[in-house]
């Protein structure tokens, strides 16, 4: 397999094929860092087409030099915020009654996003044994719902329900807290490095 920089040099000269290259390689951990954020599957990969529109527009600005898997990410992260900053907007109009300032700095955005990783993991800390450990080996440690399965020695569907019932349950104390829209909810740093 040929390095990163190899396909960034071509997706400068405009090749479809390094992008479907970095497409195929990069897709699913995008959408996973996503989905960390409490992201629906829908909305998690509508980021993931935004990510990879930006990297095609951006292409002629990239430095093959640089890591790819960092432009990635941090494009990433500013399109999650952006996204849940959409929707503080929209709830606003339609009344529903949240606090938010308006956009912030990043150094505002860095302490909110770890003051609510913090909290977070307070609560994921509260859930059951089992569901605990399912949900960070799949969040965390980015086993897939077969491997955490067969690592566990439990069902497939056993897996799924706990991840589901874990999310469910962290949106739920996320939303009775008025948290899940603020725009920090998750955090990669902790769910999958």
């Amino acid at each position: 397999m040929r390095p990163d920089s190899y396909f960034v040099s071509e997706l400068k000269r405009g090749s479809a094929l390094a992008f479907k290259c970095l497409y195929n390689k990069y897709a699913d951990k995008i959408l996973h860092v996503s989905r960390g954020f409490f992201l629906d599957t829908e909305e998690a990969r509508e980021i993931v087409q935004e990510v990879f529109l930006t990297l095609w527009d951006k292409k002629d600005q990239l430095d093959e030099k640089l890591s790819i898997n960092a432009f990635l990410l941090t494009v990433t992260k500013n399109k999650i915020l952006n996204y849940q900053r959409k929707k503080v907007a929209h709830l606003e109009r339609n009344r529903v009654f949240i606090e938010y300032n308006g956009p912030s700095n990043s150094t505002e955005d860095e302490f909110l996003f770890h003051e609510l990783t913090s909290f977070t993991l307070g609560f994921i800390d509260s859930l059951p044994h089992q569901r605990k450990e399912i949900f960070l080996l799949s969040r965390r440690d980015g086993l897939k719902n077969a491997e955490i399965a067969e690592l566990l020695n439990i069902s497939l569907r056993t897996v799924e329900n706990n991840i589901y019932r874990a999310e469910k349950e962290i949106r739920s104390f996320l939303e009775e807290n008025h948290l899940l829209i603020k725009g920090f909810v998750g955090s990669a740093g902790i769910f999958f490095f």
